[in-house]
């Protein structure tokens, strides 16, 4: 089997580079959706002395549930 100069490069580009991104497919592929509620506006005190608020948002899992911190913009 004879490759030609670009299907030679693209090979060696995929074999050189799969082995980085193989595991973020996987994972994506395994990923299921999911749907956040915002659950209350919540507060820091910074390190300067101010507050900001942020929203908390909630998913819901099967045995439990996640909390995340979103910026109010």
């Amino acid at each position: 089997m004879v490759l030609g100069r670009n299907q030679f490069f693209v090979l060696l580009f995929l074999l050189s580079v799969a082995p980085f991104y193989a595991y973020k497919v996987r994972w994506l592929m395994r990923s299921k959706p999911a749907t956040g509620v915002g659950w209350f506006v919540g507060n820091t005190l910074e390190l300067n002395g101010s507050i900001s608020e942020h929203l908390v948002i909630r998913f819901a899992t099967g045995r439990g549930s996640f909390y995340f911190n979103a910026g109010m913009n």
